[in-house]
């Protein structure tokens, strides 16, 4: 049985600074707390729906998801979840890339804990986490304001 191999664009030192650049204006956004500008940075929740991305798609989400981890781990300002999460959400919405945001809560020694993650299909491309099902996603709101 052979594998098929799947040759990745020399593209990648792009990505990753359009990343990084992202990161750090969502990393100055998220510490004003603009409450309008963080609401403007992605749509409301979405629904839960299984896409059929093409060989081409599952490379760019590879790509993306390999830029956020990179973001993630060499950032100096450390970018949390949601800031990682709005970071995958452009990324692959500027790829046509269908994606859903999820916002969760859980409570944990008395205390709620937040996480953001972003999802194609069944896998997570930013905010995963080993317990990620303890966390109860928000519902998605469609057309209404907030």
């Amino acid at each position: 049985m052979s594998e098929k191999k799947i040759k990745l664009p020399l593209n990648r030192p792009w990505l990753l600074f359009k990343a990084y650049i992202l990161s750090l204006y969502y990393q100055f956004t998220l510490k004003g707390n603009n409450f309008q500008a963080i609401k403007s940075l992605h749509n409301l929740l979405d629904e839960d729906i299984i896409h059929d991305y093409n060989d081409e798609q599952k490379v760019k989400i590879q790509q993306i998801a390999g830029a956020i981890k990179t973001i993630e781990k060499k950032a100096p300002w450390n970018p949390k979840c949601y800031n990682l999460a709005l970071l995958a959400r452009k990324l692959l919405k500027q790829n046509d890339i269908p994606n859903v945001l999820k916002i969760g809560f859980r409570k944990r020694n008395n205390t709620i804990e937040g996480h953001a993650w972003v999802r194609c299909n069944n896998v997570v491309i930013s905010g995963y986490l080993p317990d990620l099902r303890t966390y109860k996603p928000l519902k998605p709101i469609k057309n209404q304001s907030i």
